[in-house]
């Protein structure tokens, strides 16, 4: 066997065992690179506010406490949009259960839930889990990589001499007088050709954010620096600061950041996990955050504009890179395309092979 055929056994071989995959991963990820606009076009009257001024972090918590029955369940998370024309998400827990409900930013106003919430969520779970929990996530993490070695095989198959005229031959469709057969093979060529980098860099990338973990040991012996988990004291009530005081401090602790998410403690007395973006940051959520107890004090503190490249590289770098948003709306949409094309790659390669069988 030569390493050509070799490469081809190992292409097919992935393809056919892990097509399915490969494609369902690939569909959901690109609904969820799409969600917030596709929410917005379907429901622009729950997904749209107008904002002249942001409410208290504490009115819109309230806001989130009134849909909860009294003394049960609890806000989770608050999520400030990037745009400021829609509103703020409450993620809540009660009875075992997580749904998201809308907040008017403006006056503090509950909206009501996330409309289509439950079917993003689900998208959201096959895409990162296969619903299947731990195992789901151990699998997907291990699916990426093969993804990888699949572009990689696919582009050393595809990979034409170093002469223009072959170039050109290598990304032209050849459709005219040609059987079925044949264009199902030039399109699985140059349509597989065209999405294989940016293939490889997703793959890649969502793999280390299932392997984040695992790589921790590895970030840190390159001089990255790991995040801190500080015990927490729970302190009375009497010591306690405000919501928006908290807030205040960590803007204070990261001048110019914009504010992403709170987490409120779990249980009175607890401490407050405030997530910020500053500017330059490449990460949409920003990796940049503040834990304050409940008197105000800071007990830990990440300014991303800080911490060596060895963080940028296994914390900030993946997310962004895994759903393009680190290269702007262009990027937005080619992560979109590459996971609209393992269905037409899957299917030619499916045909070419059943054919030559």
């Amino acid at each position: 066997m030569t390493l050509r055929q070799f490469w081809r056994r190992l292409h097919l071989w992935i393809g056919l065992a892990g097509g399915i995959i490969f494609v369902l991963l690939g569909l959901t990820g690109s609904a969820l690179v799409y969600q917030d606009e596709i929410l917005s076009l379907l429901y622009p009257r729950q997904m749209r506010v107008t904002v002249s001024e942001t409410a208290a972090p504490s009115r819109i918590l309230t806001a989130a406490q009134s849909a909860l029955p009294a003394g049960d369940g609890r806000v989770v998370i608050l999520r400030y949009p990037e745009n400021p024309g829609r509103p703020i998400q409450a993620l809540i827990e009660h009875g075992g259960e997580r749904r998201t409900l809308l907040v008017d930013p403006a006056n503090a106003t509950l909206l009501g839930p996330l409309p289509g919430g439950e079917i993003f969520s689900v998208l959201l779970e096959l895409h990162s889990r296969l619903m299947l929990q731990a195992l789901g996530r151990e699998i997907v993490g291990w699916v990426g990589v093969v993804l990888a070695i699949s572009a990689i095989t696919g582009l050393i198959l595809w990979w034409p001499q170093p002469r223009l005229r072959a170039w050109k031959q290598a990304l032209q469709l050849k459709w005219r007088n040609m059987s079925w057969q044949r264009r199902s093979f030039d399109l699985h060529k140059v349509m597989g050709s065209v999405i294989a980098m940016p293939m490889l860099l997703i793959a890649l990338s969502g793999s280390a954010l299932t392997f984040r973990e695992p790589l921790l040991p590895l970030m840190t012996a390159l001089g990255g620096i790991p995040q801190a988990r500080p015990a927490v004291r729970p302190m009375t009530l009497e010591n306690a600061r405000s919501l928006d005081a908290l807030v205040d401090e960590a803007l204070r602790q990261i001048p110019g950041a914009r504010l992403v998410f709170i987490s409120p403690p779990a249980r009175p007395g607890g401490a407050t996990r405030i997530r910020l973006r500053q500017p330059d940051e490449i990460h949409q959520n920003g990796r940049s955050y503040v834990l304050l107890d409940a008197a105000g004090t800071v007990l830990d503190l990440q300014r991303v504009s800080e911490l060596p490249a060895a963080n940028l590289v296994f914390d900030q770098l993946p997310y962004p890179l895994h759903t393009g948003y680190m290269f702007g709306e262009a990027g937005r949409f080619v992560v979109f395309m590459a996971g609209i094309l393992p269905l037409l790659l899957f299917v030619t390669g499916l045909v070419l092979w059943l054919r030559r069988r």
